[in-house]
């Protein structure tokens, strides 16, 4: 379960560090800085791999979030 902490709070450091890549910054401007872009795509692959790494217990306990994302159809 430490792990699994960790994990959870490495991913909101990842989603932290993608707000304020973005903060103040409209689709165009974004689009044209390529050093933004790769930290973003960067940042969405450590969240990919480091959420595979969450244990299956701790993703059965929130088993519902997975309504959400039928919900919302989010892939």
């Amino acid at each position: 379960m430490n792990r699994d902490l960790d994990y959870v709070e490495f991913l909101l450091e990842c989603i932290t560090h993608l707000e304020s890549y973005t903060k103040d910054t409209d689709e165009d401007s974004f689009l044209r800085n390529e050093e933004k872009k790769d930290a973003c795509l960067t940042r969405i692959v450590m969240i990919g791999e480091y959420s595979a790494r969450i244990s299956d217990n701790l993703k059965d306990k929130f088993k519902s979030l997975g309504n959400y994302r039928k919900r919302y159809s989010i892939a």
